[in-house]
């Protein structure tokens, strides 16, 4: 004797806008969880950029979400070791694949950027332009993949020299990219 299907109860939902509380509550899920579920993509949303209540669902996304988990839960589910404390990088999966860009439309993107900073930089300054903290880009200096040169106790980089490095593929193979990059890697990938 073949199964009755299971009957999705939706739960009522007045705002058009729900909050990630909201969004727990509705689902039954933990706060990790719902967590991975709008880092990765899979239920879309729009980051405020607020300490609290830092993201917005449209309650059709929720809605879309409740019928698709009772389809596919196997998409839903967090990788292995998402809930461990020790994992350092968290975000394995949709979130992570950014489309690859060859290395001139990188370059070309960041020459535009480079207008306004003058012909030398310096460290605060290649930190504001590729997102990257201070240390970060002491630690590509000291590697010697970016090339600068230290004049007055300051490390002073040409545009030229970070031209080259943003093109190498070093800077393309980045595991945790900075926002920024991100956003240069989409931009170019239009």
């Amino acid at each position: 004797m073949p199964k009755k299907p299971k009957v999705l109860a939706l739960p009522e939902i007045e705002d058009a806008i729900v909050s990630k509380d909201f969004f727990c509550k509705v689902c039954k899920l933990s706060k990790r969880h719902a967590e991975y579920l709008l880092q990765s993509g899979l239920v879309p949303c729009v980051r405020t950029g607020r300490k609290t209540r830092s993201y917005r669902i449209r309650r059709e996304d929720v809605l879309h979400y409740l019928i698709q988990r009772e389809q596919h839960p196997e998409k839903y589910r967090p990788p292995k070791n998402w809930y461990s404390t020790k994992l350092k990088n968290k975000m394995i999966g949709p979130m992570r694949t950014l489309p690859q860009v060859p290395a001139d439309a990188i370059t070309g993107y960041y020459e535009t950027a480079l207008t306004a900073y003058p012909d030398v930089l310096s460290i605060v300054q290649v930190c504001d332009l590729t997102g990257y903290q201070r240390h970060t880009v002491l630690s590509w200096i000291h590697d010697g993949r970016l090339c600068s040169f230290y004049i007055g106790q300051k490390h002073q980089i040409p545009k030229v020299f970070l031209l080259e490095f943003v093109a190498s593929d070093f800077y393309a193979k980045i595991v945790d990219k900075s926002k920024r990059h991100q956003t240069a890697i989409r931009f170019t990938a239009k």
